[in-house]
């Protein structure tokens, strides 16, 4: 998957046929897959599947369903490894 690098953190994103993930944070060989939805009750197939394919720390929906926008904006980088 494509890459940013920013200080020893790398951030892709991950797209397989019809799925994807919107930001793959990467940290010291650590990863945390983040989704992004604009809407509730939308399907998040993609994190469950990057989930499947690769050893995540952690998994985030932020919208939706998931986290508010707010909640997301308070979590301190160095917390989400």
């Amino acid at each position: 998957f494509p890459s940013h690098d920013m200080q020893g953190i790398k951030v892709h994103y991950w797209r397989e046929k019809n799925e994807e993930v919107d930001f793959i944070i990467e940290k010291d060989g650590e990863l945390v897959a983040l989704e992004v939805k604009s809407a509730k009750n939308k399907k998040d197939l993609g994190l469950s599947s990057f989930k499947k394919l690769y050893q995540t720390k952690r998994t985030l929906l932020v919208g939706g369903d998931g986290l508010t926008i707010e909640e997301f904006l308070n979590i301190a980088p160095k917390d989400l490894f």
